[in-house]
């Protein structure tokens, strides 16, 4: 026998042994020719040829080379390499099923905020995100991509280049990028910012068809709802409410007599003049009956509604310039 010969014979089995690993792992029953991929093709014809060529060189029969020491360490180290492979599948695969994502930066860019986390959290359809984004912008919004496909499998983005597809732009109604259309369903919206803030509002705004309407009361002097350049308006205050796919609106109590039936919660804000003795009685009918309101009050304005609030046990904070306390059923 010569010395090249048993190397054949253990190379045929290790080969062999590969192949059907490789088909074994990979296999598809849709697929003809028993699924046998390249890979695995070309291992079991380089094994079974290696087979021939050993027993067509007079190396033995099949039972003396069962019985070769070569054959019983060649077999031992197919078998450990087998096993090798096969904990490396597993490792792998775990790691793809039950995959950890850690964030260890200081200011958390890596992670979703704990309100994006429970708005994927109640998601009962899928979102569709097509992105019409500049190629220079495409790289940066993967990234956020992988963040949200981290927290749900409920959103898929579809990245699109704007000047590769304009009919497709055009069709989405996209003017101008960057540009992402959210869309569940027949409900859609458009996002012009790439960051989680303006992403997650838009999931909101498709996932939540009925807007809460949340009123502010007016009349008396108080910080306009649209003033977002001085520094007592509550324009950025109505617009991050706005942008959390509330419908925000002014209110006149002592014109509408009563708080309107379709308000989520009434606000009232620091004023100028005192509020009419009805209007308190209905803000304090409205509190009782289980409504929601969020008082915005300086120390030294609104003697009545201060006295209101602590008739509901509400005292004041001293030293504080606002007094904020919502009031939830």
């Amino acid at each position: 026998m010569g010395r090249r010969t048993p190397i054949l014979g253990i190379l045929g089995l290790i080969f062999i042994l590969f192949g059907a690993l490789e088909h074994w792992m990979t296999y598809d029953p849709r697929a003809e020719y028993l699924g046998l991929g390249w890979y695995s093709a070309l291992h079991l014809l380089c094994g079974v040829g290696s087979l021939i060529w050993y027993f067509s060189a007079g190396s033995g029969s099949i039972g003396t080379f069962v019985k070769a020491r070569s054959t019983r360490y060649g077999l031992n180290a197919a078998v450990y390499s087998v096993l090798f492979v096969l904990a490396l599948a597993m490792v792998n695969f775990m790691g793809a099923r039950y995959h950890k994502r850690f964030d260890v930066s200081s200011s958390g860019v890596n992670s979703l905020s704990e309100q994006s986390k429970q708005v994927l959290a109640h998601l009962d359809q899928d979102v569709e995100i097509l992105s019409f984004v500049e190629p220079g912008d495409a790289a940066f919004l993967r990234e956020i991509v992988k963040i949200y496909g981290y927290h749900s499998d409920r959103v898929r983005f579809r990245i699109i280049d704007p000047q590769v597809n304009p009919e497709l732009a055009q069709r989405e109604s996209i003017s101008h990028v960057p540009a992402l259309k959210v869309k569940m369903g027949d409900r859609s919206t458009i996002v012009r910012d790439l960051d989680e803030e303006a992403i997650t509002n838009g999931i909101n705004r498709v996932a939540v068809p009925d807007q809460k309407t949340i009123y502010f009361a007016e009349g008396h002097g108080e910080a306009s709802i649209e003033d977002s350049e001085s520094p007592g308006g509550m324009g950025l205050f109505v617009s991050e409410l706005r942008g959390q796919n509330y419908e925000v609106s002014s209110v006149f109590l002592g014109e509408t007599g009563a708080v309107p039936d379709d308000a989520a919660a009434l606000v009232v804000s620091a004023a100028d003049r005192d509020y009419f003795p009805a209007e308190l009685d209905m803000i304090s009918g409205y509190m009782k009956s289980g409504g929601r309101l969020l008082f915005l009050l300086e120390p030294t304005k609104g003697k009545p509604m201060q006295a209101l609030l602590q008739s509901c046990g509400v005292s004041r904070i001293c030293g504080c310039k606002w007094i904020l306390q919502l009031f939830m059923p």
